[in-house]
């Protein structure tokens, strides 16, 4: 780490001395922005960034010079070195081929893991310790970017250095083809890291390669280069506790780590979401109790904190959604138990089982949508909630269809007689829910008629406005606008040429 740290100070300070041999004004603007203490905490960004800051400083110097053509082409030389001290130093990140060792960190020195781990039935000797985060490369061979990695060579023509390899895991670096999604979900990793700490150590061969963790590994670099992230956050990860293969392992070792902890299934299991969920109930409704009165501002303030809390990022949306989601499962809860009279137990299975339903039944609160009928019509939720406790609908994607069927006499009707159904085959159930589908089909079908009936409606009244409008209202710039005029035309005479080829087709042409 000093090694590093000195490096970067020393190429600061050469940078300073030939801003100063330039001009003391640009010597002094240079020096300010490199003037940090705490330099060795720097990211390979974070560098990068300090550097254009520089760079650009420099040029609108050399903007000001204007005539003065000797100043100018030696600010312009100091661009040019200091475009080159950015590739050189913009990269701390540990040497492709050097040995990582392990160093003594809060308290506890290199020592051998125990008891001696087994990697698909083979017992591989592994020291514990510590490693600098920006000491460790990612492994440029990872099946998990593998096409990204060629496609990465076929392009330029040689593999991504480290920081191209970072840039590829945070999508940073756009490769035709791939999805505009995170693919590798660093960011969501980084905030479990940044609220638990690294739980599970990543594996190092002696030569530093990573065998098993680039992603966790990723994530640190993320923490430490991402303004998300405090002080304290980033000097945890500066860190982390790898474990390493001894001078005495072979390539069978690491074959054996690498397919034990990628082929190998775990066994872990999830917690459900159901739970989850209500895990960040709790801590909502724990806080709401000390604040009843809170601001909106407030209430913004508490989500985020839960947000925070249970590493779901800075956006509140997860949180709130949970919120919405444990709140509808509750009301279906309250309904089963107390107004049917069934078993508790067997009522929470339920909500379990279709928590995902409460999502889409929680969506829509403005008048015709379904969350904001749901709480107008309390018969039509319970209804709701025994077609879904009596498991009547064939999946959740239907829930968005019942706002069409809110004021529909007909369709309610089947989903009540679906309702009543109790089912005691496969069969049966089928054909309960293809009565469903029917009810949801023609709640569709009616809104598509509404919404044809509603286009005509808006035909005849526009005719009608138009037709009663003075003539002199287009002459006159006051009353309407001579850009509205020609949107008027070019909307009449698009509307004039589907019409004619409707009413007076072309006649076909018979051929010989």
């Amino acid at each position: 780490m000093k090694q590093a740290s000195d490096e970067l100070s020393l190429e600061f300070n050469r940078l300073i001395e030939r801003a100063e041999q330039i001009s003391a004004d640009v010597g002094d603007e240079v020096e300010e922005i490199l003037a940090l203490d705490d330099t060795h905490l720097l990211s390979a960004v974070e560098v990068k960034d300090l550097l254009d800051k520089v760079v650009k400083a420099v040029e609108r110097r050399i903007a000001v010079v204007g005539d003065r053509k000797r100043m100018a082409t030696k600010l312009q030389a100091l661009v040019d070195e200091l475009v080159q001290a950015r590739e050189k130093i913009a990269l701390p990140l540990a040497a492709e081929n050097g040995n990582v060792e392990l160093i003594e960190m809060k308290g506890i020195k290199p020592r051998p893991v125990k008891p001696t781990p087994v990697f698909h039935t083979r017992e591989v000797p592994l020291m514990e310790g510590y490693v600098r985060t920006r000491d460790i490369n990612l492994w440029d061979s990872n099946e998990r970017i593998e096409i990204h990695l060629q496609q990465f060579n076929r392009k330029h023509g040689r593999k991504p250095n480290p920081q191209e390899l970072l840039d590829i895991m945070f999508c940073h670096l756009k490769l035709d083809g791939v999805p505009e999604e995170d693919q590798f979900k660093i960011p969501p990793l980084a905030r479990s890291i940044a609220a638990n700490g690294l739980r599970k150590p990543p594996i190092i061969s002696r030569t530093g390669k990573l065998l098993d963790g680039n992603r966790r590994v990723a994530a640190c670099y993320y923490i430490l280069t991402s303004d998300e992230f405090s002080i304290e956050q980033k000097q945890r990860v500066e860190y982390i506790m790898m474990w390493q293969l001894t001078e005495h392992s072979d390539s069978e070792d690491e074959d054996a780590i690498i397919v034990s902890l990628n082929f190998e299934d775990d066994h872990k299991q999830k917690w459900p979401e159901y739970v989850k969920a209500r895990k960040v109930y709790e801590q909502w409704e724990a806080a709401i109790a000390t604040d009843p009165n809170a601001s909106p501002r407030r209430l913004l303030e508490i989500r985020r904190e839960i947000s925070k809390r249970f590493a779901l990022g800075p956006d509140v949306a997860d949180v709130t959604r949970y919120i919405k989601m444990v709140t509808g499962a509750n009301e279906f809860e309250d309904y089963h138990i107390a107004t049917k009279k069934r078993d508790r137990y067997e009522v929470k299975h339920k909500a379990s089982e279709y928590f995902q339903y409460f999502d889409e039944l929680a969506k829509g609160e403005s008048p015709g949508k379904l969350a904001y009928e749901l709480g107008k019509k309390e018969e039509f939720k319970h209804l709701v909630f025994e077609l879904l406790y009596t498991d009547k609908f064939k999946n959740w994607k239907q829930i968005r269809d019942l706002r069409f069927i809110v004021d529909n006499d007909e369709a309610r009707g089947i989903l009540n007689d679906a309702a009543a159904v109790n089912w005691r085959t496969k069969e049966e159930l089928e054909d309960v829910q293809e009565k469903v589908e029917d009810a949801l089909a023609m709640g569709r079908t009616k809104q598509a008629e509404q919404r044809l009936l509603g286009k005509n409606t808006r035909i005849e009244t526009f005719v009608h406005w138009l037709l009663d409008l003075p003539i002199g209202a287009f002459q006159d710039p006051n009353q309407i606008k001579p850009e509205n005029i020609r949107r008027l035309h070019n909307a009449l005479k698009f509307v004039d040429n589907i019409i004619g080829q409707q009413l007076f087709p072309a006649p076909e042409v018979e051929r010989e």
